[in-house]
């Protein structure tokens, strides 16, 4: 009843969510009667954010969200940090250099978030471009989906973690780093791992074999601080 006698059109009304406000419209009065001010101002702007004030007009707006809260048993006007105040700091419908102020502020945001995504994405290519480069990814660059990604498996009472073309842990301990590939793309293996007493450092030999999922399994210590492992993948399928 509230929102269209304010004037709203039905697009606008369609898109809030009435069950929402008025269970904002309850919490902000029990803030309220609790004298919790924090929190009556914190519900006040989800409420304003509920209302989609920024999609209204500034007169309809205050006239919707004042209701809202008197509906609430609440008295905005006694409320000087409260929900009166922020509708009061909204430009007047016949103001139209504010508005237009408005305007230009959001517009000015966009830009900004549109530059800021731009520059992010541009990031994540540029990364993702100097690991290719500098990678084999098997044949027709296969691995590249699932580059860095790390998989796990318990055997023996030990947690095996394996990152492809990264690092290999056995728990905490180093079981190597990602070396080359061997045997026409169905081996990886990993060197220089954690320094293993009279042996030297640990290696870890992966075969790969086609799968519909990726999974580490069958990890065992064939020889002392020499590990072997299969993995299973999609990427192995050829």
């Amino acid at each position: 009843v509230v929102m269209p006698s304010a004037g709203l059109d039905d697009a606008i009304t369609d898109a809030i969510d009435d069950v929402e406000v008025l269970s904002l419209g309850v919490d902000a009065a029990e803030a309220y009667k609790a004298g919790d001010a924090a929190k009556f101002d914190e519900i006040c702007a989800a409420v304003a954010a509920a209302l989609k004030l920024d999609a209204v007009p500034a007169a309809a707006a205050k006239t919707v969200a004042l209701e809202t809260a008197r509906a609430a048993k609440l008295d905005p006007a006694a409320q000087p940090t409260g929900l009166a105040d922020k509708l009061a700091a909204l430009p007047a419908p016949d103001a139209p250099e504010n508005l237009a102020a408005t305007d230009e502020s959001r517009a000015d945001r966009d830009a900004l978030r549109d530059a800021q995504d731009r520059v992010k994405d541009a990031e994540r290519r540029l990364a993702g471009l100097g690991k290719t480069t500098s990678r084999d990814l098997g044949p027709d660059e296969a691995f590249g989906p699932i580059q860095d990604a790390c998989f796990k498996a318990r055997a023996n009472k030990y947690d095996y973690e394996l990152c492809l073309f990264a690092k290999a842990k056995q728990d905490f301990t180093s079981i190597g780093t990602f070396a080359e590939w061997d045997e026409d793309y169905t081996l990886m293996r990993y060197k220089h791992g954690q320094h293993c007493a009279g042996i030297g450092s640990r290696e870890f030999t992966v075969r790969l074999l086609c799968g519909d999922t990726e999974q580490l399994l069958d990890v065992l210590e064939a020889q002392t601080c020499k590990y072997e492992a299969t993995f299973k993948t999609p990427a192995a399928c050829r």
